[in-house]
């Protein structure tokens, strides 16, 4: 649904949790999640091209984008998320973190 119509609240409750703007991490999300929906819809018809490869999704995007260019916007983006010249698509630049498991200390006494 692209309003709050139809929506029944049975407490007191702030209309702008469902009808404000999402943050912008919030909206990255989206987007990167839409291009990586596109990725794998590509790869599995046989019309990715061998170019885009990773071992996360962040190099998969940056590789995708690389091939299609920064101003390639996938169809049905919704107008919330889609990004042109005045709101672009940012790609984080930094180095993908490498998990590190950590021993349990004992309490102390």
């Amino acid at each position: 649904s692209k309003s709050a119509a139809n929506t029944v609240m049975l407490q007191g409750f702030n209309s702008r949790h469902i009808t404000g703007r999402a943050s912008g991490a919030l909206c990255k999300e989206f987007r990167e999640l839409k291009l990586l929906d596109k990725i794998t819809k590509l790869h599995y018809n046989g019309k990715l091209d061998p170019s885009v490869k990773g071992s996360t999704c962040k190099s998969l995007i940056q590789e995708f984008v690389l091939w299609k260019g920064l101003s390639y916007v996938p169809q049905n983006i919704h107008v919330s998320i889609h990004w042109n010249k005045s709101n672009p698509l940012v790609l984080a630049n930094k180095e993908d973190v490498l998990w590190t498991y950590l021993k349990k200390t004992q309490a102390k006494k």
